[in-house]
C-alpha cells in the first residue's frame, strides 16, 4: 500500500509540475505582474504607447505617402477619403499588387494570401531589380526600398479594407523591425531607399531627373521639422514587441482634413 501511495504521489507531482511552470511563465508575460519593472528605454515616453510603434511602422512609407498626397500624421489604418480618391487609390494598389484582374469578390482573399507571402514581394515585376542590387552589393539599399514599399502597400490594402487590420499590423511591425535592425537611423534608411529607387526607375526605362526624384524627396523630408523622421526616435524601443498594445485614440485622424490624393507611382 505504501508503495502504491508513493507511486501515486510521484505521478501527482509530475502532473502538477508543468502546470506550475506554465503559471510562472504566464506571470512573467502578462502585464501588471508583480515584481521588478523593466527599465524604460532611453528617449521613450513611459509605457511606449501603441501610437509610437504604429506611427513608426507607418513612417517607413512616408515618402510614398507624401508623394501620393496621403496623410503621414495618423497611427490609424483607416482614413476618410472621398469616393473618387478611394477608387483611384484602389485601382492603382490592385494593379501594383497584381490583383486588378480578379473579380471584386475574390480580391480580399487574394490580398490576404499576398499578405502571408509578403517577404516574397507584392508582385512579379522587377524581380531583376533585386538580383541587380545583390550583384552590385547593394542589398541594404534594396531592403530599404522593399521596407518602404511593403509599408505603403500594406497600409493601403488595409485602408481599402481588403485585409484585416490585425493581420496588417503584424506585417507592418515585422517589416518595421527588420528596418530598425539593419539601418542606423532615418537618414541612413532614407538615403538607402533613394539609391535603390534610382536603380528601380532606371530599370523601368526612366532616366534623367526621375531617377533623382527620391533623393530630393528624402532630403526634403529629413529637413522637415514636424515630420515623423525628425520627431520619432529611430531606436527608442523595438517596434515588434510581444506586449499588448493599448488602442490608439481615434482622435489621430481628422475627417475634416481629408484630401483627395492624386495617386502617383507606387514606388
Amino acid at each position: 500500500m505504501k508503495t502504491l501511495f508513493k507511486i501515486l504521489a510521484g505521478l501527482l507531482v509530475l502532473a502538477l509540475l508543468p502546470l506550475f511552470l506554465l503559471w510562472r511563465l504566464l506571470r512573467a508575460l502578462l502585464p501588471g505582474r508583480p515584481g521588478k519593472e523593466p527599465e524604460p528605454a532611453a528617449a521613450a515616453e513611459p509605457g511606449l504607447p501603441a501610437q509610437y510603434r504604429r506611427r513608426w511602422a507607418l513612417a517607413l512609407a512616408d515618402i510614398l505617402l507624401r508623394r501620393n498626397q496621403l496623410p503621414t500624421d495618423s497611427a490609424e489604418l483607416l482614413l476618410p477619403l472621398e469616393s473618387a480618391a478611394r477608387e483611384k487609390l484602389r485601382a492603382a494598389v490592385l494593379a501594383e499588387c497584381g490583383l486588378a484582374g480578379l473579380p471584386a469578390a475574390d480580391q480580399p482573399a487574394a490580398a490576404r494570401r499576398l499578405l502571408r507571402q509578403w517577404l516574397g514581394g507584392f508582385s512579379d515585376e522587377h524581380h531583376y531589380f533585386y538580383s541587380h542590387c545583390a550583384e552590385h552589393e547593394s542589398v541594404r539599399d534594396a531592403l530599404a526600398f522593399d521596407c518602404a514599399r511593403v509599408a505603403f502597400l500594406v497600409r493601403c490594402l488595409a485602408l481599402l479594407e481588403l485585409i484585416p487590420q490585425d493581420e496588417a499590423w503584424l506585417v507592418l511591425f515585422l517589416n518595421a523591425q527588420r528596418a530598425q535592425d539593419v539601418f542606423r537611423g532615418w537618414d541612413d534608411f532614407g538615403m538607402a531607399y533613394a539609391r535603390a529607387r534610382a536603380v528601380w526607375v532606371r530599370h523601368a526605362g526612366q532616366g534623367g531627373p526621375a531617377s533623382q526624384r527620391a533623393r530630393l524627396e528624402v532630403e526634403d523630408y529629413l529637413g522637415l521639422s514636424g515630420g515623423n523622421w525628425r520627431t520619432l526616435p529611430w531606436a527608442a524601443a523595438a517596434i515588434f514587441a510581444p506586449e499588448p498594445l493599448v488602442p490608439v485614440a481615434a482622435a489621430d485622424s481628422d475627417p475634416s482634413s481629408s484630401a483627395a490624393p492624386a495617386l502617383a507611382t507606387m514606388n
